[in-house]
């Protein structure tokens, strides 16, 4: 796969942006990670930046800024405007119910007024665990402060992809996670993980932690040539081609398994299912305290 999109994936956006015009800034849709992005032990966050910035998806995030660990925000996406001029915004990172990003709260609501610049966004979504838990100095509440005309969201729980039991990354969504809890099912879970870490950890060429920080890197000193949203299709191609398949490090396949909890899936509905276990109830399992 070229890290470039498809010609009929530029050519489309090209016809798009001569239709809309001066539409198109007032339309932008983005997303913020923070610059550790890279190191997790498997490709979490690029595979999921794939899924939210790639067209063929649905989702329509068209620009990706990081957060540096001095407070600056600079975009590794070849067409980004200034971060103010951001409208929808999606926030991709770590954090729990009074940090993000390793800010608290209210640091975290500061750099985002400030990054602003004035400007008022129409919506900011907080794609990071328990930020949206009002029993806590959440992030979310310090941002509502922030923008008092902002639609904030956040989530109270765990959160993450939910595969909602596809290998198709249209077919996901993001929210609270749960997965099935049968032995042969949570087997599966634990062999595809260790293989994903393997293959992303290991030091050679591709689709790796090593060459994601690299091009990242890159991006950010030249984001005309290295744009990173290209580098993450390639990270998700990688992890869910023919080869990941066989290989047992099929990411789309480890995501399929985390579903919204409560659902109850039966024989064919159930990967793995057996006359023992045919039916299983994905759960949602709490955080520890914090």
């Amino acid at each position: 796969m070229s890290l470039t999109r498809s010609a009929k994936v530029v050519l489309a956006a090209t016809a798009i942006a001569a239709i809309v015009g001066a539409q198109t800034a007032s339309a932008n849709r983005a997303v913020l990670v923070y610059q550790d992005l890279c190191n997790d032990k498997i490709p979490l966050t690029p595979t999921v930046l794939s899924w939210l910035t790639n067209p063929d998806y649905g989702q329509d995030y068209n620009s990706i800024y990081v957060l540096s660990n001095v407070g600056g925000i600079f975009p590794v996406t070849k067409n980004a405007p200034d971060f103010k001029m951001v409208k929808d915004l999606f926030v991709l990172g770590h954090g729990n119910c009074s940090n993000i990003f390793g800010l608290t709260s209210v640091k975290f609501a500061l750099m985002m007024m400030d990054a602003f610049d004035g400007n008022v966004p129409d919506s900011i979504r907080l794609g990071s665990c328990l930020s949206g838990d009002l029993d806590s100095d959440n992030p979310a509440s310090y941002l509502t402060l922030a923008f008092p005309k902002t639609s904030i969201k956040a989530f109270s729980t765990k959160t993450g992809i939910l595969g909602n039991g596809s290998q198709f990354p249209k077919d996901w969504t993001f929210g609270q996670t749960a997965y099935w809890r049968t032995d042969a099912v949570v087997d599966r879970i634990d062999l595809l993980r260790d293989n994903i870490e393997a293959k992303w950890l290991a030091k050679k060429e591709g689709a790796t932690k090593n060459t994601c920080t690299e091009y990242l890197s890159k991006a950010a000193l030249d984001r005309k040539q290295f744009s990173f949203e290209g580098f993450a299709d390639l990270i998700l191609q990688e992890f869910s081609d023919a080869d990941a398949r066989m290989g047992n490090y099929d990411i789309v396949e480890l995501f399929s398994y985390n579903n919204p909890p409560g659902l109850t899936a039966c024989g064919a509905g159930l990967p793995f299912s057996s006359k023992d276990e045919p039916c299983a109830t994905a759960h949602y399992t709490p955080p520890p305290p914090q």
